[in-house]
């Protein structure tokens, strides 16, 4: 999913994969490129089809989506995430 990190002063483009126990972001931009395990996300939210907030243990990354994200996507994705930290069942 191609997307643009929102950061105060410079942002960078990369892409977001979801996979079955982590979600990436890669990103050409140095120093930019992150892999969060699921256990590692503390929540996920989204505030309309173009965005999604990823709050790790280390802090809140926003993303700007380049493509929706439909909602029964972002939901497959948050329950695959909640049972995965054994959230809910």
């Amino acid at each position: 999913m191609p997307v643009k990190h929102l950061r105060p002063i410079v942002g960078s483009e990369g892409t977001l994969e979801f996979g079955a126990d982590a979600i990436v972001y890669l990103s050409s931009a140095r120093d930019e490129s992150r892999t969060w395990r699921y256990s590692d996300i503390e929540s996920m939210a989204s505030s309309g089809p173009f965005q999604l907030t990823i709050t790790t243990l280390e802090k809140p990354f926003n993303f700007q989506l380049k493509q929706p994200i439909t909602e029964a996507r972002y939901n497959q994705l948050w329950l695959q995430i909640e049972k995965k930290n054994g959230r809910i069942q």
